[in-house]
């Protein structure tokens, strides 16, 4: 038992797809295989964590470790972050219960776990060398967008301050945009927020609804400081594809060898195309490694690293958001298959590409003002840097950015212009 204490509970909205991992992985069958193919005809599919009816959750551990970061390291509410000595052993105030899929029933969680859930395929990485592993694909299982989880914390007969300490950290959580849990928080995934008006709050034992009293306390508190956004606007020029699956489909007429098609990766909604954050950091980082390299003497040494990461650090620049527009159209272009040993035609013999057209997106980068104590380099600096990269990004003339497969056939050119709302 706990004993006297607060019972706080929100529900909490994923933004963007959330994949909160245990390090389990499955193992699947491909179904684009052929038999030219020399790749694995399995693949491995990273798990997402879930409770005891199998539905997708969110660890108290996790809950507690990203309120612990935005709330620098409270140790009232989190306990010592060290412990050196035995007096310095003690919990914290604060309780964090694991996040369950909202809805307590036992039949709702397992019948939403099918629902909530998705499957992302991507090209294995080399763990050694960061680059894209030749002949191998990667899953990973994510929570969709528009998930809603029950958020439960129960402060343990608080000592002064604790309380509005821990609504600071509610309100960061509530605020737009939310906060990043689990991977790939710096392509823009996993971003969760918290709806104010959902929250309740009540006493034990005594039973007391301190809802109206919480809420109280979560709308007076000082909105937190907007990160530094970069917004972009990217245009494209023709068609665009991020390679999906491939799957056969009969010919024309319904006669001879089957067609190989190439599918495009859809957007979560099936309605358009989705723009990953991984793709369009990487060709970022490899447009401005160009780009300094030009600058020679003119450019701090480093800038690359510092910016876009490097094993150990993070890098200054992330994906805050990447938001779809305007009206895409699925295009099916086909051509002659191409022999992979020999490179030669094969005889009556077609592959179909599915891209889209119409592809355009708004992006908003984020600049993260974290570094080391001393950096030989300061975030300023470096800032003017990338703005006056972005500048020969949107310049109208021979600006721009290739995304995707196919740069050499025209496919993923898109013209780059700065939005000033971000």
């Amino acid at each position: 038992m706990i004993g006297k204490r607060v019972d706080i509970e929100a529900d909490l909205v994923v933004l963007t797809p959330l994949q909160i991992g245990t390090g389990a992985f499955r193992e699947e069958e491909r179904s684009d295989r052929d038999e030219q193919d020399r790749e694995p005809d399995t693949r491995n599919v990273a798990l997402v964590a879930t409770d005891f009816d199998g539905a997708p959750c969110i660890p108290g551990s996790t809950l507690k470790g990203v309120l612990r970061r935005l709330s620098r390291d409270n140790d009232v509410l989190f306990g010592p972050t060290r412990i050196v000595a035995a007096e310095d052993a003690r919990s914290g105030k604060a309780v964090f219960w694991t996040a369950r899929i909202a809805g307590n029933s036992s039949d709702c969680q397992r019948n939403r776990p099918h629902v909530s859930m998705g499957t992302d395929t991507r090209t294995a990485k080399d763990p050694e060398t960061g680059v894209a592993k030749r002949a191998h694909l990667f899953g990973g299982d994510y929570v969709r967008p528009g998930t809603k989880f029950r958020l439960r914390i129960s402060l343990k007969d608080a000592e002064p301050g604790a309380a509005d300490a821990l609504a600071q950290v509610l309100a960061r959580l509530a605020a737009a945009g939310g906060e990043a849990f689990g991977r790939s928080t710096r392509q823009g995934q996993g971003r969760v927020a918290l709806i104010p008006e959902t929250l309740k709050a009540k006493a034990f034992p005594s039973g007391n609804d301190l809802t109206q009293d919480w809420q109280s306390r979560l709308a007076g508190q000082p909105s937190p400081d907007a990160p530094d956004l970069i917004r972009l606007s990217l245009t494209a020029r023709g068609p665009f594809l991020i390679a999906g699956e491939e799957r056969s489909d009969l010919r024309p007429g319904g006669y001879g060898e089957k067609v190989r098609v190439m599918t495009a990766l859809e957007d979560f909604d099936g309605q358009g195309p989705r723009l990953t954050g991984s793709t369009l950091l990487g060709a970022l980082r490899a447009r401005f490694d160009w780009y300094a390299a030009g600058l020679a003497d003119d450019c701090p040494s480093g800038a690359t690293e510092r910016l876009f990461g490097t094993p150990g650090w993070r890098g200054r620049l992330a994906v805050h958001a990447i938001r779809r527009s305007g009206k895409p159209e699925r295009k099916k272009i086909t051509s002659v298959r191409l022999d992979r040993f020999s490179g030669e035609p094969i005889d009556n013999a077609l592959f179909t590409t599915e891209a889209w057209l119409n592809a355009n997106f708004q992006v908003d980068l984020r600049f993260d003002r974290h570094g080391p104590k001393e950096p030989e380099v300061s975030c300023e600096t470096d800032l003017k840097i990338f703005n006056d990269f972005r500048e020969e990004l949107c310049d109208p003339d021979w600006g721009g950015i290739q995304l995707g497969l196919g740069g050499n056939k025209g496919f993923g050119w898109f013209d780059i212009r700065e939005v000033s709302d971000a």
